[in-house]
């Protein structure tokens, strides 16, 4: 039986989810992206699923192929640099996959129930051989158990930690201490942005005068297209603060700096936190 496959509609689909995957995952984490590099790295996941229909090198093989052009991926979108960074984004990348479907193809493929292409109707369709429910039910136990004890090891190890909170405002830099605090799940409601609170007394020491103004509600025309409002929910009740996006923000936590995408709220109502000047959301991390 002769097969068709229409690798410009492949291609279409897998650029699309890919960008997709890869547009969240840099949500997830806080890059700061580029449209012409995610379509890029879009571009690198289209081209290979498509080229992946021609060659096999093996299971082990293919599967090794499959996590490198991931990377890749992750490489040319988020421009990672370090290997490090880059892998942690590649791992993400395959977790937001997996919550979109696109795992389980892969399960499948990799187990040999991916069984083939047809054309039915002048359409291409996929006919997939049946998974045993024992092999259904280990994968989602698994699923469910690796999410629940990750995230557990990750707010143990991370949680309560202090950094270093570096942010570009008029021109002028201005490094605070941070204390990392999983609680802290405020985000401006529209692009979802997290916030770091900053305490005024310390704004006020470094001279971080937009920061103070932004509070104060004392703005210039300019200032005022970077203040965006976040909505607060505290055990003392519901309230809006004023929050500021700064021209250029940067975390460090052992030794180098690292771009983040966040805005910034100086807390009039905080002198410290636990030491630390700001309290930055784990989520940046």
């Amino acid at each position: 039986m002769t097969e068709y496959i229409y690798g410009d509609v492949l291609f279409i689909i897998n650029f699309s989810m890919d960008f997709l995957a890869l547009f969240i995952c840099g949500k997830i984490m806080h890059f700061r992206m580029n449209v012409w590099r995610m379509i890029g790295g879009a571009s690198i996941g289209g081209v290979y699923g498509v080229a992946a229909l021609f060659f096999s090198i093996g299971t082990a093989g293919d599967i090794a192929l499959d996590v490198f052009a991931a990377f890749l991926m992750c490489l040319t979108a988020h421009h990672g640099g370090r290997l490090r960074k880059t892998a942690a984004a590649t791992a993400m990348f395959y977790a937001v996959s997996l919550l979109m479907g696109g795992a389980m193809t892969a399960i499948y493929s990799r187990i040999g129930r991916y069984t083939s292409y047809i054309e039915i109707g002048g359409s291409i369709s996929t006919v997939f051989g049946e998974m045993d429910i024992w092999v259904f039910v280990l994968l989602a136990a698994a699923s469910a158990f690796a999410t629940f004890f990750l995230q557990k090891a990750l707010r143990a190890r991370m949680s309560g930690k202090f950094c270093r909170v570096r942010i570009r405002l008029d021109g002028e830099e201005y490094e605070f201490s941070g204390f990392l605090d999983s609680g802290n799940c405020a985000s401006e409601p529209i692009s979802g942005r997290a916030v770091i609170f900053i305490a005024a007394s310390a704004a006020l020491e470094a001279g971080a005068q937009s920061l103070v103004f932004c509070r104060a509600g004392n703005v210039t025309e300019a200032e005022a297209e970077k203040v965006r409002f976040v909505p607060i929910n505290t055990v003392s009740g519901y309230s809006l603060a004023a929050a500021i996006k700064p021209e250029k923000l940067e975390i460090m936590i052992k030794h180098d700096f690292e771009e983040r995408d966040a805005l910034i709220v100086c807390d009039e109502h905080a002198h410290d936190y636990s030491g630390a000047q700001a309290l930055v959301p784990l989520s940046l991390l």
